[in-house]
């Protein structure tokens, strides 16, 4: 299995394609085209397991093409990557430094697969509701919708005022 680290950013995220001192490392713009065109970087067959930390909104894109492609990916918690680095006794910070660092850790780890939920979740997460709280909306808009199918044996539609006072 061969790690990639990804160090991910707002407007970049750079890849270590290996965590020796040596190996390429590129940077893409954290946009759908960027990550299309780190996608198609890759190669084609099952060899390769993406690490990235788990960076909010900025990585929601990233993680959700990646298993759409069918690469393994893993998200990992800053917090265990940052002590990863202090065992490492890694002291200096730049994103190309943690790229690497990231793709070292996937190899000494082996991280487990990220494995991506339903899309309405992570509709919600990348718009800011934690994990919990996105369940909860989900849940509700169910309720919501048999409750209208029910009462009214119409279907919901989402964003619809009644006229009721």
């Amino acid at each position: 299995m061969r790690y990639i680290g990804i160090d991910v950013s707002k407007a970049t995220f750079v890849v270590a394609y290996s965590s020796d001192k040596g190996g390429e490392i590129r940077t893409f713009n954290n946009t759908t085209t960027g990550i299309k065109q780190f996608i198609g970087a890759l190669p084609k067959d099952s060899s390769i397991h993406c690490v990235m930390e788990a960076t909010g909104n900025y990585s929601a894109m990233l993680l959700y093409l990646l298993n759409v492609a069918g690469i393994a990916v893993s998200m990992e918690n800053p917090l265990k990557i940052k002590n990863f680095a202090r065992a490492m006794l890694s002291t200096v910070k730049t994103d190309k430094i943690d790229a690497r660092l990231i793709a070292l850790y996937g190899e000494k780890m082996n991280p487990q697969p990220f494995k991506i939920q339903g899309e309405a979740i992570l509709r919600l997460r990348q718009n800011g509701k934690p994990g919990k709280l996105a369940m909860i909306a989900v849940a509700n808009k169910l309720v919501r919708q048999a409750f209208a199918v029910v009462t009214h044996d119409k279907e919901y539609v989402d964003g619809f005022v009644s006229n009721r006072p």
